[in-house]
């Protein structure tokens, strides 16, 4: 057995990658969206292959070795290919086998189209489709939706908000519209998938169009698509539900605060301002002593904390403007307070 290995220069192969995205993001690139590629595209993708001039001219280290099989003395050609990367970003192989070059240059284009990294293949001067095309076929809704969000979201919306598109976008929009070319989702789809979740509430289902139109709108401006499908007076919401938060009847209110003393005093004083103030969670942890104004009996909310990742809390404005608002201090609320009474925030201190 004969083994030889061809490595090309890294100046060639940072080339092939300096495209629309990133080595990393174009990884991420799935198999489904790769194949479906216009055939014209991945005729050209083939046609490019088989003309280059050796296994020199494959990604970084391609190990060829040469059998020899049976006694007709056939030989088998085998190369190793990059498929993938590790968590450390050493590579992952794939041996492949063929009888001779072309089928070998076949199977590395469907090879490296299955595991998304065609474009470490491919020259861009020599693609005589138009780029834009390619590309969009190439770039699915997920990949393009993680590069816009990094770009235009993680640090300039609210970090609530932040964690409200994640939500969604992980747990309802992605799994639907994920592999699926950025260039092939039509008003039908956006359509079919509110219809498949028309048991949620109107308002929920009004937040998933309008995430998807504002990835589709960049989509747009970066020439992907031409035109955006959640534009469409087609498109309805197919549920009039409206999220129901119903008050704790009285009996049950009385049972919780007739237990609250089991509490230690911070816990006890949590409970018992939700309960009687009905403010979201975020703002009760954002109020500071300087906000119980006992003068006038009034609380002052003017901040919200979050916790986006693990229990680092981040201190921010209230969820709307209107979220800044005076309400009335209950007596029995001001007397479970003040034997606590200090500096910096009521729940959690300084």
């Amino acid at each position: 057995m004969h083994t030889t290995t061809f490595c090309d220069s890294q100046q060639a192969i940072d080339s092939a990658n300096h495209r629309l995205y990133n080595e990393h993001e174009v990884r991420q690139m799935t198999a489904t969206a790769l194949k479906a590629a216009s055939k014209a595209a991945e005729q050209t993708i083939s046609q490019h292959i088989a003309k280059m001039s050796g296994p020199a001219k494959l990604d970084k280290c391609i190990s060829v070795t040469t059998d020899k099989k049976g006694e007709d003395d056939m030989s088998v050609e085998r190369r190793k290919v990059i498929i993938s990367y590790n968590d450390d970003g050493s590579p992952v192989y794939k041996w492949l086998k063929a009888n001779n070059q072309d089928e070998m240059n076949d199977k590395i284009v469907q090879e490296y189209i299955s595991s998304g990294l065609i474009w470490k293949l491919l020259d861009p001067a020599s693609i005589h489709a138009p780029d834009s095309q390619i590309t969009a076929n190439m770039i699915t809704f997920e990949a393009y939706t993680d590069k816009w969000m990094k770009l235009y979201k993680e640090n300039t919306c609210k970090i609530s908000t932040v964690v409200k598109y994640t939500t969604d976008l992980n747990s309802q929009i992605l799994p639907y519209f994920g592999k699926k070319p950025i260039n092939s989702i039509t008003t039908n789809d956006i359509q079919d998938f509110l219809n498949e979740r028309k048991d949620k509430a109107a308002k929920s289902l009004k937040g998933y169009k309008a995430l998807i139109k504002q990835i589709l709108d960049s989509a747009l401006e970066d020439h992907l698509i031409t035109e955006n499908p959640a534009d469409s007076q087609r498109i309805h919401i197919p549920s009039h539900k409206k999220a129901e938060r119903k008050a704790l009847p009285l009996q049950e209110f009385k049972r919780i605060l007739s237990q609250a003393d089991c509490l230690n005093p911070s816990d006890r004083s949590f409970l018992v301002l939700l309960m009687f103030t009905g403010m979201r969670r975020g703002e009760a942890l954002g109020l500071r002593w300087e906000d119980i104004d006992t003068t006038n009996n009034l609380i002052h909310i003017r901040r919200s904390v979050t916790h986006a990742t693990g229990n680092h809390p981040i201190i921010g404005t209230t969820k709307t403007e209107k979220g800044m608002r005076d309400i009335p201090l209950d007596p029995y609320l001001l007397d479970v307070l003040k034997p606590l009474q200090s500096k910096g925030f009521i729940i959690g201190g300084e």
